[in-house]
């Protein structure tokens, strides 16, 4: 259960986001036909950062739910920020559901698809549609959560910013500026590392509020993360009594 514990558990999630960040710019080159590789068009499809269905989309669509996991279970302790803040705990939990779900079914590119159909297809910053309603949507939860934020103990209000700011500036930020390079230059090699960097900044971003949750959680429920320690031991079998009353 130790490699549960938040800093062991942050640093082996950091290493796995590192191994796909890894394997997606060899797939992006792939793609590129700048290396040609046996099998390299299955590589590809496993590993490719801006596709969907494929190993990278379900680690995040993973964590993602993890994040959802351990802000319920946060809820349900009887900490002073639990109890003053349960309804938004378990609001977050939700949203990190949908996320997750997202990552999954791709929400966005089909909310991104009906906007463009009734309000035309735009350029620039503005390219994907759906970056307008969800900056805006960023814009609600942010505001709704200020108070929550504030009544984090200070080094975990911290990494929770941090992570909210890292994983905003890829899901919104980088999918703007994405799309004014896309308009301008089509699926270019700019537009394909714009990418890669817009995913390793939500993997990154949640791997942080991972680390502040589950320190969080630590805390409020030390029992969670480590064995109990007054476990008796197992009785001893008793060796079977021969027909001379010897023990076998």
């Amino acid at each position: 259960m130790t490699s549960l514990l938040p800093q062991r558990l942050a640093d082996r999630l950091f290493r796995i986001v590192l191994l796909l960040v890894g394997t997606g710019i060899v797939s992006a080159v792939i793609d590129a036909q700048r290396l040609a590789i046996p099998k390299g068009k299955a590589f590809s499809n496993l590993f490719n950062l801006d596709a969907e269905n494929n190993i990278p989309a379900w680690f995040s669509s993973v964590i993602l739910l993890a994040v959802a996991v351990y802000a319920c279970l946060i809820a349900q302790q009887d900490t002073e920020h639990a109890r003053k803040h349960r309804k938004l705990w378990l609001l977050l939990a939700v949203l990190f559901v949908i996320l997750s779900l997202d990552e999954t079914v791709s929400l966005h590119e089909a909310a991104g698809s009906i906007l463009e159909k009734y309000s035309g297809q735009r350029t620039g910053f503005l390219r994907f549609a759906w970056v307008v309603p969800g900056t805006a949507f960023c814009a609600v939860v942010g505001g709704l959560f200020v108070r929550f934020v504030r009544d984090l103990a200070p080094g975990v209000r911290g990494q929770v910013i941090a992570a909210g700011m890292i994983y905003v500036a890829g899901a919104v930020g980088m999918e703007m500026i994405g799309g004014a390079v896309y308009s301008r230059m089509g699926h270019s090699a700019l537009y394909t590392a714009l990418t890669v960097l817009e995913e390793t900044l939500e993997m990154c971003g949640t791997v942080l509020c991972i680390r502040a949750f589950s320190g969080m959680l630590q805390q409020a429920a030390p029992q969670l993360f480590a064995p109990p320690r007054d476990i008796a031991p197992l009785p001893q079998r008793a060796a079977p009594i021969g027909v001379d009353g010897a023990a076998a």
